[in-house]
């Protein structure tokens, strides 16, 4: 973003930036990164709080993070492909608990499990597929089996 001129935004600083940047590494902590970036130590917690909700800001982050994965070849095909790879290999060793743990991982990352999900209209709930629902079926077993 502060590369290319013509594609930073008029209210892009380097504080920001190097808020983005210390805020796209693992494990990071938005007031540290804010007084990482210079933001003045007595209003941390409100720059901090605001850059973390700033569109501008959560999309660079975004950008970065995506940026490092691509470099140590992490993508969203292979990430699903690992996690099918895991769930079958647990299901092979009769590691039940293991199996179910990838399927809701992938699960969450194609965003089809959601915790307090509420219908208000159940008519727009999605009819499951032959093969959806004997998906679903064989997943309720083993979920019950696990907590029998």
């Amino acid at each position: 973003m502060v590369d290319n001129e013509e594609t930073t935004p008029k209210h892009w600083t380097e504080k920001k930036e190097k808020f983005a940047r210390a805020m796209a590494q693992v494990g990071a902590v938005a007031m540290k990164c804010a007084e990482d970036a210079g933001y003045c130590r007595a209003g941390l917690a409100s720059a901090s709080n605001r850059l973390a909700n700033d569109p501008a800001v959560v999309q660079r982050i975004s950008e970065l993070k995506t940026q490092e994965a691509v470099k140590v070849g992490i993508t969203e095909a292979k990430t699903l492909a690992d996690l099918e790879a895991e769930r079958v290999k647990a299901m092979d060793k009769g590691d039940i608990s293991t199996a179910v743990a990838a399927t809701k991982l992938m699960m969450q990352y194609l965003g089809l499990l959601k915790d307090n999900v509420v219908f208000e209209d159940v008519s727009k709930v999605k009819q499951l597929s032959e093969k959806e629902a004997e998906e679903a079926r064989r997943i309720a077993q083993i979920r019950l089996r696990d907590c029998g």
